[in-house]
């Protein structure tokens, strides 16, 4: 009977200590505050490409040292996991990411962010879903018309478009007139700006020439052709003589272009019409032909008669060959006083 007693008293002082156990204080910090749990947040997939992609997430330490790691996959089951990188001990929240390679263009995958510390705690975010981008090929866009004066230089612009289009190796080429040549490089290689454009300064335009832009890749991607045209120098004079009115209109072409048509024409106010908006333009009211001079520079002369005054230029239009239209300077002319009416 007595061992009984005993028995039973043991029994409940065990189940007091036990209960005590459970029940004492937990640890508090320095404030006497009881520690908030790790918290990790799931973020946005960034930069997504064809074949990669940068996972985001927010984490908070809350005072205890912490690191952090992305499960992403195919599916909810994920599959692969980035490595664990720390992000200290702070009592802030920490913006962080990390980089997944290797995506298939046009799939869908799932990530979330899973965050330990060393009180054994572990945090995970919620599951999240991406698409990577379908890959774009390269393309590029340039210029399209091209004008310049014979020994001249000029830009030749555009911008290459598709992934990896930025920084990339480029080279201009160039055939000249009558076209029938292979591309050949001219210049230094240069390289697309980080967003894909690019410029080429061409230092002097001989004549008509085809240009194109390719990339310097094992299999490279070319331009559109673009053709510069090269016009001629041409200036103009005036010689008036006695009569009122009368007047030699001549001048030179440079490089030399007989048999070129030119132009003589007058500035004058038109009313716009149509899509245009354009409130003056140029009429042609004489005109000649070029005349053969030296081997560089051509001639041109022709005595008209000044019935409009205004602003007149030369506006010379070679044959078909190496070299394209180009029109002078203007020149003031004056037509005579009307004569007066007799009573």
């Amino acid at each position: 009977m007595g061992s009984h007693r005993i028995r039973r008293s043991a029994v409940v002082i065990a189940a007091a200590m036990t209960a005590a156990s459970l029940t004492l204080p937990i640890a508090s910090n320095a404030a006497g505050k009881t520690p908030l749990k790790l918290r990790a947040i799931t973020g946005a997939a960034l930069h997504v490409l064809g074949s990669s992609a940068q996972l985001t997430a927010v984490i908070d330490p809350n005072g205890i040292p912490a690191s952090y790691y992305f499960q992403w996959g195919p599916t909810a089951a994920y599959g692969s996991q980035t490595p664990s990188t720390s992000v200290g001990n702070g009592t802030a929240k920490v913006k962080v990411g990390q980089s997944v390679v290797g995506l298939r263009p046009g799939a869908t995958y799932h990530f979330r962010v899973v965050a330990t510390n060393t009180a054994g705690e572990v945090a995970q975010g919620r599951d999240k879903v991406f698409a990577a981008v379908t890959a774009t090929p390269l393309k590029f866009t340039v210029v399209k018309n091209i004008q310049a004066l014979v020994g001249s230089p000029f830009m030749l612009t555009g911008t290459l478009t598709g992934l990896n289009n930025g920084n990339h190796a480029i080279a201009l080429q160039a055939s000249p007139y009558p076209f029938l040549e292979p591309f050949a490089n001219i210049g230094l290689p240069g390289a697309t700006n980080a967003t894909g454009s690019f410029a080429f300064r061409v230092a002097n335009l001989s004549s008509n020439t085809q240009f194109r832009v390719i990339t310097l890749d094992p299999r490279p991607i070319y331009s559109p052709v673009v053709t510069a045209m090269a016009g001629v120098h041409v200036t103009l004079h005036v010689r008036r003589s006695s009569q009122a009115g009368l007047v030699r209109l001549y001048g030179t072409v440079t490089p030399a272009v007989p048999g070129a048509r030119v132009f003589f024409q007058l500035h004058k106010a038109v009313r716009p019409q149509g899509k245009s908006e354009a409130t003056a333009k140029f009429v042609s009211l004489f005109t000649t032909t070029v005349k053969k001079a030296t081997r560089t520079t051509s001639r041109f002369s022709l005595v008209v008669k000044v019935r409009k005054g205004g602003r007149y230029r030369a506006l010379v239009k070679p044959p078909i060959g190496p070299y394209s239209s180009g029109n002078s300077p203007t020149v003031v002319l004056h037509a005579p006083p009307a004569k007066k009416r007799k009573a």
